[in-house]
């Protein structure tokens, strides 16, 4: 078999950049690689002159709004090479323009249960695909410990279903912990905002005991990709939301530990800084987790994955 050549068409690629997902792609096709990035301001036509002359076994796409492709485009690079768009956001509905696309490609991902459903049943090919770490960013840091317990996150107010929820939960935690919890983004009071440096919020939470995952979406399988970068540093526990799926994806108690309302929430801190020897054994197992599941090197090979199932099959 030939080697596989890709073209990323995907918001963490483009000319020039590189990073932990463009390193791993680029090692896993090495029939070929090129970017297109999704802003480009000719995009369709830029898509259809890359597609013929690189004529690449993959197109990867990461359209993740109405209007970037047109659905002439999407069914002529179709004929050309199996084509993937894949999603890793998620809004209170699946929106319709996905089915619209996905009836002309190969294949629709999301990093939720709840859209691939709903895609499944109006007639899509449609799978899960989590999107990835890099293990080289979110790694252990030796930094001093400043906060017990610390939440990175931002207030959308209500646009999405847990706004309230998250609100509520900085609320306890800064009431019930005073200064040993701190939140970070841009909710009111916080102290920092790590946004623009992956690197930075990574020694952030090596700076902490617990880091706190609560996504505003309580939907089957979606973690957001907080979640795996808390665990991927390997030194604060990940204490998370409970939501549909998480149980089948990691172990609480084991590599880390979770609390279905802001109550357990509180119990669950205390226990863990009490019995704080605890902590680094499920940390490291955590880091283990995503080494072998969650990487940019294991999106990368899933989506080979689904290309190699594709041809099996036809």
């Amino acid at each position: 078999m030939k080697d596989i050549s890709i073209l990323c068409a995907s918001l963490m690629a483009g000319p020039g950049v590189k990073n932990g997902f463009t390193d791993a792609v680029e090692a896993e096709f090495t029939g070929g690689y090129y970017t297109l990035h999704p802003g480009n301001k000719q995009f369709n036509s830029e898509l259809i002159r890359m597609v013929d002359t690189h004529k690449p076994t993959i197109v990867f796409l990461q359209i993740q709004q109405q209007g970037i492709i047109l659905e002439e485009v999407a069914k002529y690079i179709s004929q050309k090479a199996f084509v993937i768009n894949f999603s890793g956001d998620i809004r209170r509905q699946t929106e319709g323009w996905y089915y619209e696309i996905g009836k002309l490609i190969q294949l629709t991902c999301f990093s939720n249960m709840r859209d691939v459903i709903n895609l499944k049943n109006l007639g899509c090919n449609s799978k899960f695909l989590e999107i990835g770490v890099d293990e080289e960013i979110y790694k252990p840091y030796d930094v001093p410990k400043m906060h017990d317990i610390v939440f990175h996150g931002n207030d959308y107010g209500d646009q999405f279903p847990l706004g309230q929820y998250r609100r509520d939960i900085v609320t306890a935690l800064k009431k019930e912990f005073g200064q040993d919890f701190a939140v970070f983004g841009n909710f009111p009071g916080a102290q920092g905002d790590f946004n623009s440096s992956q690197i930075e919020e990574a020694k952030n939470y090596c700076r902490a005991k617990i880091a706190i995952n609560c996504s505003n979406f309580k939907e089957a399988s979606y973690t957001s990709d907080r979640m795996l970068r808390i665990m991927s540093t390997a030194v604060p526990m990940c204490l998370s939301h409970n939501f549909p799926g998480l149980q089948d994806r990691f172990r609480p108690g084991y590599n880390m530990a979770m609390f279905d309302d802001i109550p357990e929430l509180i119990e669950t801190c205390y226990h863990y800084l009490r019995e704080y020897k605890d902590i680094p054994l499920l940390a490291g197992r955590g880091r283990e987790l995503i080494l072998e599941n969650y990487t940019f090197k294991v999106m990368a090979q899933r989506i080979k994955k689904y290309y190699l199932n594709h041809e099996s099959k036809n």
